[in-house]
C-alpha cells in the first residue's frame, strides 16, 4: 500500500478502499465490522503488507524492490549512476528537498515520457526556450545562444536506463547559469569527467 501523505506522522496506514488499518511495522490490526464483513475470520498474522525484499538508499533516494533475487542497488543503476550523480549526489552535503513536492498528471502512453527523457533533444530550444529567456544579468543573451545551439546526446546506459544531457555548443561559457559560489562544491564532489561534463551542461 502506498502512502499518500506528503509529510507528518501516525501511528499507522487505513486503506483507502476497504479500510483496513495496518500500524507502522505493516501488521494488520482492524477491519470495518469485521463479525458482518468476515464472520470474524480474519488471521491477523496472516493479512499484513507484504515487505519490501530489498531497500537500498544512494543520493538521498530511497529504492526498494518487492524481489528477494533482484541485484543490488548499485549494480543496477550500473553505468546511469554515473550521470544520475550530476543533478543528485554533486555536492559534499549532498540532496536537501525544500518545500511540498510537485506533481504534474499528463494523459498519455507512460512510453511518451521514457521516450522524451531518454532520448529527444531537440524539443528542448523550443520547448524549454522561455526558459532561457527569464536568465537575468548579462548571462541572458549567451543562455538563449547556448540554449538554441545546444548538443543534446542520448546515451544507452543498460539494464533499461537511458538520458540524455544538453551540452553547450563549442566556445560557450563553462558553468553557464550556475551559482558560482556552488561550483567549487560541485569540483570536490564529482570526479574531473563528472565536473567537466557537469560544466558545459546548461542549468535551465
Amino acid at each position: 500500500m502506498l502512502c499518500q501523505a506528503d509529510a507528518g506522522n501516525g501511528k499507522g496506514l487505513i486503506c483507502p478502499y476497504h479500510g483496513w488499518v495496518f500500524d507502522s511495522s505493516g501488521r494488520f490490526r482492524g477491519a470495518p465490522v469485521p463479525s458482518a464483513f468476515y464472520k470474524n475470520e480474519m488471521p491477523s498474522e496472516e493479512l499484513g503488507l507484504v515487505p519490501m525484499a530489498r531497500v537500498d538508499p544512494w543520493a538521498g533516494l530511497v529504492f526498494g524492490s518487492f524481489d528477494a533475487d533482484a541485484p543490488p542497488l548499485l549494480e543496477s543503476l550500473g553505468a546511469a549512476r554515473w550521470y544520475l550523480a550530476l543533478a543528485l549526489n554533486r555536492t559534499p552535503g549532498g540532496m536537501e528537498v525544500l518545500g511540498p513536492p510537485q506533481r504534474f498528471v499528463m494523459e498519455h502512453n507512460w512510453k511518451v515520457g521514457a521516450l522524451n527523457f531518454g532520448g529527444d533533444g531537440p524539443h528542448g530550444p523550443l520547448l524549454h526556450g522561455s526558459v532561457g529567456q527569464l536568465t537575468t544579468g548579462s548571462a541572458g543573451p549567451e543562455v538563449m545562444d547556448a540554449l538554441v545551439n545546444s548538443f543534446s546526446p542520448g546515451f544507452s546506459l543498460g539494464n533499461g536506463h537511458a538520458g540524455l544531457v544538453a551540452l553547450a555548443a563549442a566556445g560557450t561559457s563553462p558553468w553557464l547559469g550556475f551559482d558560482p559560489a556552488l561550483i567549487p562544491l560541485y569540483k570536490e564532489t564529482l570526479s574531473p569527467p563528472q565536473a567537466d561534463t557537469l560544466s558545459r551542461m546548461l542549468a535551465y
